[in-house]
């Protein structure tokens, strides 16, 4: 007994409750997480709890009430015959899973604001001297050879601005000529 005792005492979740229940439907110990620890017997909570896990599929979670409490637990026949029904309180389920929500929207928010300004740099960095790069062509292109193309860079895009700064002083050239 003093074994199955010190496993109900070891189920450590905040506001967690153990219950160990005899082969005749009797309380063996009881242990909620504030310390209380008695061996007083309710009979109708003790024969509506074990009705309610007999009734479903092992290793089933389900809700039970326990001293004016609402529980979602499991409960495990042991080899000796006894019954060990653990459970945590609904409103302590509630507030992690609330505590887990907030953390996930907290961290979609902060992946947000990452690729907006992920996208920023990249519209900085390649969209604008391309934007300068299609202005410039479209006015060469109505014949204005007066033009400078203020980009500069080493990548593929300086590159193009060097060959239509060329392309356009070599057009000057010849029709100078």
């Amino acid at each position: 007994l003093a074994i199955l005792k010190d496993i109900v005492d070891t189920t450590n979740i905040e506001n967690s409750i153990g219950i160990l229940i005899g082969k005749e439907r009797n309380l063996i110990y009881k242990k909620d997480s504030s310390g209380q620890q008695n061996s007083i017997e309710n009979s109708a909570d003790i024969n509506a709890i074990l009705n309610l896990f007999q009734n479903e599929n092992k290793n089933s979670l389900l809700q039970f009430n326990c001293n004016n409490a609402k529980y979602l637990g499991t409960s495990n026949t042991l080899e000796n015959g006894m019954t060990l029904i653990t459970g945590v309180p609904v409103s302590t389920i509630k507030m992690n899973l609330l505590k887990h929500i907030f953390a996930i929207v907290i961290v979609f928010i902060i992946i947000c604001i990452v690729t907006i300004l992920a996208l920023s740099y990249e519209n900085a960095r390649v969209l604008k001297p391309i934007h300068i790069i299609t202005q410039t062509t479209y006015k060469l292109s109505r014949g204005e050879l007066n033009l400078t193309i203020p980009y500069e860079s080493k990548n593929e895009i300086g590159t193009l601005s060097d060959n239509i700064r060329k392309m356009t002083s070599q057009m000057k050239e010849y029709i100078d000529y």
